[in-house]
């Protein structure tokens, strides 16, 4: 007799169950195979036939000796077989499959194909019931995958690589907080968006309309941002294209000088003392920096109905006295980098002892002279010449002198005719 048992190799168990004419699985594992054999079952079942005698005629038995029982064949084994590829590149997140063919020998017992993952936090690996290798990517990165026949005949090697999937760009537009204006001199930091945001490739290139003007020379801008340099007043346009898909974002930079404020002036008078009726002329000079932007200096009267003053567009300020009392002048730099302040006062002028007439000095004298009747007389002003000048060298006071005239300012451009008389 034969007893199988679980020292029996598969391709033994299958060999018995195949003479004893016991249907299995052809998948089924040994234990599987284990439990289809009948406890304690001969390999030869021959029953003796009934009668028989245990002896033969000459005394001896007739029972046969015991032979051996015919060990079973070794199981076919895979040979080989055949992947469509052993490099094999996925996307995360995607599917991809490599197929299995030409497994050998065609009576090979167990054609089924087993593979695994290396690491499976990069690519899993199964194989489907048509018989191809599933592969899934996980992150991106490098895994081997060992393909072998289950009956560990064949043994072969797969190489996935797992990629990032590439997201292309579909949109680009220069960002909401963009400077639109700067001045000579200064830096600038633009921006662009790319949609998507996670769009693999993120490189801007960027150009402008004019690079006398405004040039990208500087590095150190973080990702999506470019450093401008404002070199001349202007506009120009800036243009940043996405490096896949040729999407194009404009915006205009306008670039202006730079302001520079007055920081400190002269003026060549601190205290402002006249007549009613009287004039005077204040002068600006030595404006610093000598590069201020705005060389305008406002003058400003704190009480027009004692002092006046005016801007004559040549540095020099005219001051009329309007009325007695005290105020300020203050001279504002446009820009409100610099101020002066003058103080004023103003007095009533003194009396003036009327001139007399000829025959008004025959009543009182009582002079019979007779004095002619006084001529026109006319002065033409020379430059540099002040009322004030031209009152003393004629002997007279200059409130006469700008009465004749009708005049209310202290200072004449030179070639003006005035009357003495």
């Amino acid at each position: 007799m034969y007893t199988v048992t679980d020292k029996n190799t598969v391709a033994e168990i299958k060999a018995y169950l195949d003479a004893q004419g016991i249907a299995y699985p052809y998948s089924a594992s040994k234990a599987d195979l284990l439990a289809l054999v009948p406890a304690l079952a001969p390999l030869d079942d021959e029953e003796p036939v009934e009668g028989d005698d245990e002896t033969g005629e000459d005394g001896s038995s007739s029972e046969e000796e015991p032979t051996e029982p015919e060990q079973p064949a070794e199981p076919i084994k895979v040979s080989s077989f055949d992947l469509d590829k052993t490099e094999i590149t996925v996307d995360v997140g995607k599917e991809a499959k490599v197929n299995v063919t030409n497994i050998l020998p065609e009576n090979a017992e167990d054609k089924t194909i087993v593979a695994t993952s290396n690491d499976n936090k990069i690519a899993t690996v199964m194989v489907h019931t048509d018989g191809s290798i599933g592969i899934q990517g996980v992150k991106a990165g490098t895994v081997k995958a060992p393909v072998k026949s289950n009956d560990d005949g064949v043994t072969k090697e797969l190489t996935i690589t797992v990629k990032d999937p590439i997201i292309s760009v579909t949109d680009i537009k220069m960002a909401d907080d963009n400077p639109i204006t700067g001045f000579v001199g200064d830096d600038i930091v633009l921006g662009a968006i790319i949609s998507p945001e996670d769009a693999t490739n993120q490189k801007i290139d960027w150009q402008t309309s004019d690079e006398s003007l405004a040039a990208f020379t500087k590095t150190g801008a973080e990702t999506g941002h470019k450093i401008l340099s404002l070199l001349k007043e202007g506009t120009v346009e800036v243009t940043a294209t996405a490096e896949d898909g040729a999407k194009v974002a404009t915006q205009s930079v306008k670039i202006k000088n730079k302001v520079v404020k007055m920081i400190d002036f002269d003026v060549d008078k601190s205290e402002l003392y006249g007549e009613v009726g009287g004039a005077d002329v204040i002068t600006v000079s030595n404006i610093q920096p000598d590069n201020t932007t705005d060389l305008i200096i406002d003058g400003v009267s704190e009480d027009e109905s004692i002092v006046n003053i005016q801007d004559n567009g040549d540095g020099s300020y005219s001051v009329d006295y309007m009325g007695s009392g005290s105020t300020t002048i203050h001279m504002n730099s446009h820009d409100g980098g610099a101020t002066k302040d003058i103080s004023v006062v103003v007095n009533e002028p003194e009396p003036v002892e009327p001139e007399l007439a000829p025959w008004e000095y025959m009543l009182i004298n009582h002079d019979s002279t007779v004095y002619p009747a006084p001529s026109v007389d006319t002065y033409t002003v020379k430059a540099g010449e002040t009322l004030a000048d031209i009152a003393t060298a004629h002997m007279m006071s200059l409130a006469k002198l700008k009465k004749l005239n009708k005049l209310t300012i202290n200072v004449l451009p030179a070639g003006r005719v005035i009357r003495l008389s």
